[in-house]
């Protein structure tokens, strides 16, 4: 069954690439630091020492590249 649009709703449903990118970074970062957060709380709560360190910029652009390359996928 296909939903037929509006052409404003089509609007709001399509971003530009750049858009898409920024959002991709964004969602990377939030996935990584609730990532090392979860981390950070085991370790205290099991009264371990702290390993893990904060998300890197080279970390947080490789976990973006996977979700475009997951969006990219038809």
């Amino acid at each position: 069954m296909k939903m037929a649009l509006t052409h404003t709703q089509e609007k709001k449903l399509s971003i530009n690439p750049y858009e898409l990118r920024q959002s991709l970074l964004g969602q990377a970062q939030s996935i990584l630091e609730m990532k090392y957060h979860a981390e950070l709380e085991t370790a205290q709560r099991n009264n371990k020492p702290i390993t893990s360190k904060p998300p890197t910029t080279e970390e947080i652009i490789a976990e973006a590249k996977k979700l475009y390359d997951f969006v990219q996928t038809k």
